[in-house]
């Protein structure tokens, strides 16, 4: 979501905390699975009804934000003597926003960290990614500095951005950090 305009972030953000207040959204619960699918304009949040976990699908376009997958148990036809399995649209997408959702469900359960709304709501709006990461992972500049091998003044330096880091040093930085370098570099 870090690279959404900040009109998507908001309408999502909007929409997923009038959703925890219990007002009224636009919502499909998914059939088959304990998945919830709210839609926000093109894009969909899906949260998981029994662990309250809140997953933003490939966010886009309608039509264009699903990979080919094979479906079975629909209408079949042969077209030029090519076999096809016909879904409705509508049908297709909620397949295609439970298998999204169970792929990243699965990585989750592996070990896949992921982080409170807090944290990704103060991503969207901080200048600075790195004190943001920093804090929530409870390390002092000092430690954090240590960690990636550069001096405190320095790492300070990066984070009030005054200075931009060479990529080393933000892959450093990320490291310590426990993230990816594209999470503390937009």
């Amino acid at each position: 979501m870090s690279r959404m305009q900040p009109k998507r972030q908001a309408a999502i953000k909007a929409k997923v905390n009038a959703f925890a207040r219990g007002e009224r959204v636009d919502l499909k619960k998914l059939a088959g699975s304990s998945l919830i699918r709210i839609r926000v304009g093109d894009d969909r949040v899906i949260i998981d009804e029994q662990t309250n976990l809140v997953l933003v699908v490939n966010a886009g376009p309608r039509s264009g934000i699903y990979k080919e997958q094979v479906m079975g148990g629909f209408n079949r036809t042969v077209i030029d003597g090519k076999p096809f399995v016909l879904v409705p649209e509508e049908e297709f997408e909620d397949m295609m926003d439970v298998i999204m959702a169970k792929e990243i469900m699965a990585r989750i359960e592996v070990g896949e960290e992921t982080w409170p709304a807090e944290l990704v709501y103060e991503l969207f709006d901080t200048s600075s990614r790195i004190r943001t990461f920093r804090n929530y992972r409870k390390m002092t500049v000092s430690d954090l500095a240590t960690a990636a091998g550069i001096s405190q003044p320095y790492l300070s330096e990066i984070e009030s951005g005054k200075k931009t880091g060479s990529v080393d040093v933000l892959k450093r930085i990320a490291a310590a950090l426990k993230v990816d370098l594209d999470d503390i570099v937009v």
